[in-house]
C-alpha cells in the first residue's frame, strides 16, 4: 500500500505534474494584496495553513475543504491532529473524541468519492477496503499497542502529515526572515533579479534560486519538522561552529548535505528507510510560496512591547514543532 501510494502520489514526475494545484498560491497573494492596500496585519500562520491544506487536500483527496466556510475547522482539525501525536505521553493517553473527529472528516471525504464514482478501479493487488483506505490516509504504519512513539519514531500519514510539516517549515522560514531583515533584502534582491516584474514566480523561476534554497536548508535546520534529536543534532557546536543557533543561509552555500539523510548531522526530514518520502513535495510548495510572499511584498512584524522578540521562537508542543503562537505580520508593495 505505501510503495502505491509513493509511485502514484510522491514520484518526481508526478511532483512536477502538480504545479498547477500549487498555483492555489495565487489565493493566498490576493488576500495578502487586500490587506497591503489597507495596511493591515495578516494572520500569516493562518493563511499558510489553508494554503497548505488546500494544495495537499487537492492533491491527496481530490478537492479542498476550506471553501465551504470550514476553513477554520479544516485548518483546528490538522492542529489538533498535531497535538495528539505531539501529546506526552501519548501511549497512555490518547483523546479518542479528537481521534473520532479525525475518522468523520475521513469518512465524509471517502463516502463522497464512493458517491461519485460507482465503478471504481478494481485491479489493484489486494483488497482495498475503506477502513484500510482511511488508514493509508491517516496512518502508513501503527507502531504497536504500546504505541512507543516518542522512543521509536512515527510515520506520518499522508493527509495531516504532509500538510503539517508544509505548513512548519513555511511559517518558520517566513519569521526567520523576518527577524533577520537582511537575509530577506539579500533574499528579496535575487528573486526580483530572476522575476523583475513583480508576478508570479514559476516554479522553474524558483529552480535557479540558490539562495532561497540555502534559506529553507537554515530553516530546517533550526526548525526540523519533527523533533525526535534532530533539534540537538543540528544545534551542534562541535559541528555547525560557536553560531550554531544562529540563523545564517550563507553557511550552506559551499555545503554538499542535501536534504536526503545521507549525512547525519543534517537529517531534517529522517534518513534511511525511515527517511519522509514527500520531500519533494513538500519543497516543490515551500520553495514557489516563499519566492512569491517574498517577491510580491515586503513584511514587517510586530516586536514584543519590550522591543525583544523572543516571544516569536516559542515553540508549540506538538510532533510537527510550530510556532505556539500565530506568527502577525504587515505586508506592504515595495
Amino acid at each position: 500500500m505505501q510503495s502505491i501510494c509513493v509511485q502514484n502520489l510522491l514520484s518526481s514526475k508526478t511532483v512536477r505534474s502538480f504545479e498547477n494545484i500549487r498555483k492555489e498560491i495565487n489565493v493566498m497573494m490576493d488576500k495578502l494584496e487586500k490587506a497591503s492596500s489597507s495596511s493591515s496585519r495578516v494572520n500569516l500562520s493562518k493563511l499558510l495553513m489553508t494554503l497548505t491544506n488546500d494544495v495537499i487536500a487537492r492533491i491527496v483527496l481530490g478537492k479542498k475543504y476550506s471553501s465551504d466556510e470550514r476553513e477554520d475547522y479544516s485548518n483546528n482539525l490538522v492542529r489538533r491532529y498535531m497535538e495528539i501525536l505531539g501529546a506526552s505521553p501519548i501511549g497512555e493517553y490518547i483523546p479518542s473524541l479528537a481521534w473520532n473527529e479525525i475518522d468523520s472528516f475521513l469518512e465524509k471525504v471517502v463516502q463522497e468519492h464512493v458517491d461519485a464514482d460507482e465503478d471504481q478501479d478494481k485491479t489493484t493487488p489486494f483488497e482495498l477496503d475503506r477502513t484500510s483506505l482511511k488508514t493509508l490516509l491517516l496512518v502508513k504504519q501503527i507502531i504497536s499497542h504500546q504505541l512507543m512513539i516518542t522512543r521509536c519514531g512515527v510515520t506520518k500519514n499522508m493527509l495531516f502529515g504532509e500538510s503539517a510539516s508544509t505548513f512548519t517549515l513555511l511559517e518558520w522560514t517566513m519569521t526567520e526572515l523576518m527577524r533577520h531583515p537582511k537575509c530577506m533584502k539579500k533574499l528579496q534582491d535575487e528573486i526580483r533579479s530572476v522575476q523583475p516584474h513583480n508576478s508570479y514566480v514559476s516554479e522553474k523561476d524558483a529552480e535557479k534560486m540558490n539562495y532561497l534554497y540555502v534559506v529553507i536548508k537554515e530553516a530546517l535546520r533550526l526548525h526540523p519538522p519533527v523533533q525526535i534529536n534532530v533539534w540537538a543534532i543540528q544545534r551542534q557546536i562541535a559541528t555547525w561552529g560557536p553560531d550554531a543557533d544562529e540563523f545564517r543561509p550563507e553557511r550552506h552555500l559551499d555545503s554538499l548535505l542535501e536534504f536526503h539523510g545521507n549525512d547525519q548531522k543534517y537529517i531534517p526530514f529522517g534518513s534511511g528507510r525511515r527517511k519522509c518520502p514527500g520531500i519533494g513535495l513538500a519543497l516543490a510548495l515551500a520553495e514557489v510560496t516563499l519566492a512569491n510572499l517574498v517577491n510580491r511584498f515586503d513584511w514587517r512584524i510586530e516586536v514584543g512591547p519590550l522591543g525583544d522578540d523572543k516571544h516569536d521562537l516559542d515553540e508549540a508542543s506538538s510532533i510537527d514543532v510550530c510556532r505556539k503562537f500565530p506568527l502577525f505580520a504587515f505586508p506592504s508593495l515595495p
